[in-house]
């Protein structure tokens, strides 16, 4: 951006100097080529950073590894970023609300119906994947055992 700014300014002073000098007849000045390539190489660095995704989000397993609905549980993580943000915790494939979310872990209690249903877990005890969704991104996938 800052060789942007550098051929503005160098435009307007071309321009500035035309107007003083009466030298305007022949319309603008031409931007140097070589101005020119340093702002291409500079948005071109820009917008990659733009696009590059940084490492994957990853689950470990959570502690402890089995409870009943209400339980506080702990998913030790990385990559996740300090603030929630726009991400979600994903528990048998819905999201569920977290009690607090930081880059290494992320604390939740155990809600009292299957997200994925919306009704009273069944069949219990039963292995429901634990997933983290960062920005469209998933993690792997951790197991919870509901019991």
């Amino acid at each position: 951006m800052a060789f942007t700014i550098i051929a503005i300014g160098i435009f307007l002073a071309t321009v500035f100097h035309q107007i003083v000098i009466g030298d305007i007849k022949d319309g603008l000045p031409n931007i140097d080529s070589s101005l020119l390539v340093l702002m291409g190489i500079s948005q071109g660095g820009y917008l990659s950073k733009k696009l590059v995704t940084f490492g994957t989000p990853a689950l470990f397993a959570p502690n402890p590894l089995s409870g009943p609905p209400g339980a506080a549980v702990t998913v030790t993580c990385s990559g996740l970023g300090a603030q929630q943000g726009n991400s979600q915790l994903l528990l048998n494939g819905a999201p569920i609300a977290v009690t607090a979310w930081s880059d290494t872990s992320i604390q939740f209690t155990v809600p009292a119906d299957d997200p994925a249903t919306g009704v009273a877990w069944a069949n219990l005890p039963k292995a429901v994947p634990l997933v983290a969704s960062m920005t469209g991104q998933l993690s792997n996938s951790a197991t919870f055992k509901v019991t």
